[in-house]
């Protein structure tokens, strides 16, 4: 047998159990937050968006993976790790669109960008989701 082979197995299986923990993490972040706007109107939940940074910080931003959640009111993401939460109000939206990448970073998969007014004037984020031209829609009709 080769020495390798079980050098790869345990890097496999570290991977698969990795994969494992994220999930859970997932959700459990998920549930919380649907018991935390349980008063809101929940619209739609991405458990799993890949978050590629606000435009404001720049390019030097770590992504990570996270739940997105639309109220009638508001865009929350919490990250998982670093566990972060960024919450856009819809009446600070200024445009939702699709593009292919976000602050220099790409993927295969079309992403969800959302424009707005922050604090220190106009700034965007964007996601990798499953479905964004559904979240286009349910973003945009309501918007003010």
């Amino acid at each position: 047998m080769s020495p390798a082979l079980p050098l790869a197995a345990g890097g496999l299986l570290l991977f698969v159990l990795a994969l494992a923990v994220v999930r859970v993490l997932l959700r459990r972040r998920t549930a919380a937050m649907i018991e935390r706007f349980g008063g809101s109107e929940i619209v739609m939940v991405s458990p799993g968006a890949s978050f590629f940074g606000l435009e404001s910080r720049g390019m030097g931003q770590v992504r990570g993976n996270g739940v997105l959640l639309l109220t009638s009111g508001q865009l929350c993401f919490e990250m998982l790790l670093p566990r972060r939460v960024f919450t856009i109000p819809l009446e600070t939206v200024t445009g939702v669109q699709i593009v292919k990448s976000h602050l220099g970073k790409s993927r295969a998969c079309p992403l969800l960008k959302v424009s707005f007014a922050g604090p220190a004037g106009p700034d965007s984020a964007a996601w990798a989701l499953g479905n964004p031209e559904e979240w286009v829609g349910a973003i945009s009709g309501r918007l003010p």
